[in-house]
């Protein structure tokens, strides 16, 4: 039999899409006080009991009672408000969906009254109303939470991961209004003090000790604009944290938006690492649906392509350009290399690497001598490890690791060659056969006509078979069963996402394994002319997976390392 369900067990449905935790509590207790325009806010934390104190406008008897009823809100009055959202708070469901899973008590007085109001409910009932002697602004304590609401209860975490969730949420929302002062306490110890400020100083004061490197962001096209800042890449984490999204000032999670940044990370920093970043994307109202989730925390954007595009463009641009600036070889003091080190020997001390590995990367990339090269002639260079070069650029030392490094070179070459079709490829006089399982063989047969673009040309053969009739030239006399496997997982990932990244990820596989190694033997002239290709490349500091090409130190740490300075 179908019932209509009583009014107090539906709130308490409608409650859980809002109320999914304390932190969701803390969430919406907060952006009440900044829509009230609140200058100062303190949060109080006890187990999981909270309370947050503003000066804001404050309530009259009768807007508290309004306030915890559902639907009564003071931000929206007809439909098409919705397409002009610039609060918070417009549903009207925050404060009764918090009343009806635990005890809430309000206090709150406009100015110009002697005194306020306090009210105290209880699962959603209202048990007592009374003048209270108060400042003007509002105090809710919200206690007992999910305390009728068993069930619910005992699906929350540990005291401690439910205050790291209670915690961000404090950061998030104080990062995106830095002119308020937040307080911050925990069992009446004060945790947090973020005095009033501008963003910079309220970005760094959220950062842990030692992350401060970062980029400016500051881009504008049409009517979008993105402020904040990006991580410079050799600054990363292992986890997601720290990484904070707002559109038109309000806490978001957004996939679309963290796959753009990520994107323009790409190449920068490796793929177990994650960039540490705050970006405000500001844009009309009507361009962004915030009424997408009860808690306000996604969003859907009218024009997403527009919105991803300038995002992974613009943080592309600001981490290359800053990395390439700080790389610009200098023209001074340098000589002419003529060609007859086409005709340079090559040597090999203890066989310490494959002739045709260096045959291939000489006619490829680095040792390509057709038009006449320069290198400084006064600049020493040294190998260490038979892994890393040691150089001197522009007063500052500088410790290349050669297998990075070469990485980066070829691999922009093979994007290059991909792109104008110059994929120089070798046949196979007998096709090299390998049996693979079925979902690998699924895999590799539906992109057999995209990798004969890479100078890859595989055949079926029976059920779970492939023929490699070709395979780029850079590649010849290398592990094709190793290749073949890190290309399937190459696919694997690219699967269903963009052509670039499918791209960048094959040639980035092929450029790692036609590169030089660790522990191969490098003379002068090959560090030499590994250095000048790197200084060419549009992003030197990073290999295609992300890791760093070269580590830097300034004369003066090094005067400080020997007590010079």
């Amino acid at each position: 039999m179908i019932k209509i369900l009583p009014q107090n067990l539906a709130d308490k449905i409608a409650a859980g899409e809002v109320v999914e935790r304390p932190a969701s509590v803390l969430k919406e207790l907060l952006e009440n006080s900044i829509d009230a325009h609140a200058k100062n806010i303190k949060v109080y934390i006890d187990r999981l009991n909270i309370r947050v104190d503003d000066d804001g406008l404050g309530m009259n008897k009768e807007e508290i009672l309004l306030s915890v009823k559902r639907f009564a809100t003071s931000k929206i009055f007809s439909e098409k408000d919705l397409d002009n959202i610039s609060t918070f708070g417009f549903r009207g469901e925050a404060l009764p969906s918090i009343a009806s899973v635990s005890r809430l008590s309000i206090v709150s007085k406009t100015e110009g009254l002697d005194y306020g109001y306090k009210v105290d409910i209880e699962g959603g009932e209202i048990k007592s109303i009374e003048e209270s002697a108060s400042l003007k602004g509002t105090s809710i304590n919200v206690s007992d939470i999910f305390f009728n609401t068993p069930a619910r209860l005992k699906f929350l975490k540990s005291l401690d991961t439910e205050y790291r969730y209670i915690e961000e949420i404090f950061k998030s929302i104080s990062l995106s209004y830095p002119s308020i002062h937040f307080e911050f306490y925990k069992n009446s110890k004060r945790i947090y003090n973020y005095m009033s400020t501008d963003l910079y100083n309220r970005f760094i004061s959220i950062l842990p000790k030692g992350d401060r490197n970062f980029f400016d962001v500051d881009v504008t096209l049409n009517d979008i604009s993105l402020k904040g800042f990006l991580a410079k890449p050799l600054y990363t984490r292992s986890s997601r944290d720290l990484q904070y999204i707002f559109v038109n000032n309000r806490a978001v999670n957004s996939n679309i938006i963290s796959k753009a940044i990520n994107e323009g990370y790409s190449n920068f920093i490796p793929q177990d690492r994650f960039p540490i970043y705050t970006l405000f994307i500001n844009m009309p109202s009507f361009k962004v649906d915030v009424n997408a989730h009860p808690r306000k925390i996604e969003v859907r954007f009218k024009n997403t392509n527009e919105i991803f595009s300038l995002i992974r463009s613009s943080v592309n641009k600001i981490v290359t350009n800053e990395k390439y600036s700080q790389f610009k070889p200098s023209e001074n003091n340098i000589l002419q290399i003529n060609s007859t080190l086409k005709n340079y020997s090559f040597s090999t001390p203890n066989n310490s690497y494959s002739t045709q590995r260096v045959s291939n990367y000489e006619n490829k990339s680095i040792f390509s001598l057709d038009n006449i090269e320069t290198i400084n002639e006064n600049i020493p260079v040294f190998q260490i490890f038979s892994k890393y070069i040691i150089t001197v650029f522009e007063n500052k030392l500088q410790i290349i690791d050669q297998h990075a490094a070469s990485e980066r070179v070829m691999y922009e070459q093979i994007m290059n060659d991909i792109k104008l079709n110059k994929i120089e490829s070798q046949n196979f006089i007998i096709p090299y056969d390998i049996d693979l399982n079925k979902k690998d063989f699924v895999l590799i047969s539906s992109f057999i006509e995209i990798l004969k673009g890479y100078g890859i040309e595989i055949e079926i053969f029976g059920d779970s078979s492939i023929k490699i009739s070709s395979i780029p030239l850079v590649l010849i006399n290398y592990d094709i069963e190793k290749l073949i496997k890190d290309i399937l997982a190459d696919l694997e990932y690219a699967d269903g996402k963009s052509e670039n990244i499918l791209l960048d990820k094959i040639s980035a596989t092929i450029a790692c394994h036609s590169s030089i190694r660790f522990g191969d033997y490098l003379d002068n002239i090959k560090m030499q002319k590994i250095i000048i290709d790197l200084r060419k490349t549009k992003n030197p500091f990073f290999c295609p997976h992300g890791r760093p090409t070269t580590f830097e130190m300034e004369e003066l740490e090094l005067l400080k390392k020997f007590y010079r300075k």
